[in-house]
């Protein structure tokens, strides 16, 4: 009999990849997956997995109660109550909210579906809390993860300070958030590159510098812009997705630097026409800001993403990005913080291109840190899991 997972996800799940890859890889291990996703109307998921997906409201009362405790309650009662209906064997858990939904769940069951926390990130550190907030979250966290089957974080930075932070007898697993392989085609990115200068007016000296990623406060898009305005011969690239208001406030600060001519906005795309932008570029930015611990331990996506398109990258000089870009010597990396550090990096790194064999080093990240080896680890501890469900 297929070992059934229930993966609980706290929104619409338009931008899960890692969710995504985790559910699809279970699924080519043979386990059942159903998917309990957050309602949003129009905005909901489009996608292969739909089939598999249970959709609950946030505010199931917002007709008739406009109170967001009593909503949030409310619907925390159904999430759970659709939860324990599925009669999973493992309840696949995106943050700790969703951990305690599932742990609800098994409560008064004979026989409990194992836990799994897929914590995205350091919750410890994600965000500005007061004192007393934070000890609060500390101690929710630390008596629900010792609740859990399987606890899995996104590098080992996280893993480590999770396990310290909670006093854990096992270290987390450590499966990264990591895209699928890309197959790229040579001739079609040499004649998209040409196409691209031409249309824009960008000479041979000029050097195309992308950010891809949620355009969001404190990821380095405000610093990357105020960086070209010092640098000539540079065009910089914005690409994703972030909310109206704030792309608006960086619209209003290419303004205000006076580089309308040289700072391009693409829209978001998907992920399986992203390579045909992000190859485009000479250089990748990944210099997200030190605004908590959660980003200072981050390893974004578009890290790899940018070595899958053997795009030279400046990153944050961090733990894990850091040990990225500086192990592998695909980049150099600066002071996200500091706008004459970025554009340090910018100069440095453009002389690095030049002056080292870059793109041997990238072929080697390339070929070693792609989804289908980084799911391995994933199998290898859900089948140490599933093997003391079957026991």
């Amino acid at each position: 009999m297929a070992i059934k997972v229930v993966k609980i996800v706290p929104n619409n799940f338009t931008n899960q990849s890692r969710d995504t890859r985790e559910i699809t890889t279970l699924i080519e291990m043979g386990c059942e997956v159903t998917i309990i996703i957050k309602e949003e109307g129009e905005e909901d998921y489009k996608g292969p997995l739909e089939p598999l997906m249970v959709r609950l409201s946030s505010r199931p009362l917002a007709n008739r109660i406009s109170n967001k405790l009593i909503n949030r309650a409310y619907s925390f009662y159904l999430w759970v109550k659709e939860v324990r209906k599925q009669k999973a064997d493992i309840l696949s858990c995106h943050d700790y909210i969703c951990l305690y939904i599932g742990w609800f769940s098994t409560l008064f069951q004979k026989k409990k579906p194992k836990l799994v926390y897929d914590s995205h990130e350091f919750e410890y550190e994600s965000g500005i809390r007061k004192p007393f907030r934070k000890a609060c979250f500390k101690y929710l966290e630390r008596f629900i993860i010792k609740k859990c089957g399987m606890v899995m974080m996104v590098n080992d930075t996280i893993a480590d300070e999770v396990q310290k932070l909670h006093h854990l007898k096992d270290r987390p697993e450590v499966v990264k958030n990591i895209p699928n392989y890309w197959h790229l085609d040579y001739d079609f990115i040499k004649t998209r590159k040409e196409d691209f200068r031409k249309e824009h007016g960008i000479t041979d000296e000029e050097m195309v510098v992308l950010y891809q990623g949620g355009i969001i406060e404190g990821r380095g898009v405000e610093k990357a812009i105020s960086a070209i305005a010092k640098i000539n011969n540079t065009r910089l690239i914005i690409m994703g997705y972030g909310q109206p208001e704030y792309v608006q406030e960086t619209k209003k600060l290419v303004s205000e630097k006076h580089v309308e001519d040289r700072v391009i906005f693409f829209p978001p795309v998907s992920q399986k026409e992203l390579w045909k932008y992000t190859t485009i570029a000479d250089i990748g930015l990944c210099t997200i800001e030190n605004t908590w611990l959660s980003y200072y331990y981050s390893l974004p996506n578009k890290l790899f993403e940018y070595i899958q398109a053997l795009v030279p990258v400046l990153g944050s000089d961090f733990p894990e990005i850091g040990r990225i870009v500086n192990g592998y010597k695909i980049g150099v990396t600066c002071n996200p913080d500091n706008v004459d550090s970025v554009v340090e990096g910018i100069y440095r790194l453009g002389e690095f291109i030049k002056n080292t064999d870059i793109t041997n080093s990238l072929m080697r990240a390339k070929e070693e840190l792609h989804w289908e080896n980084e799911k391995k680890h994933l199998i290898e501890a859900y089948r140490k899991l599933i093997a003391k469900i079957v026991q």
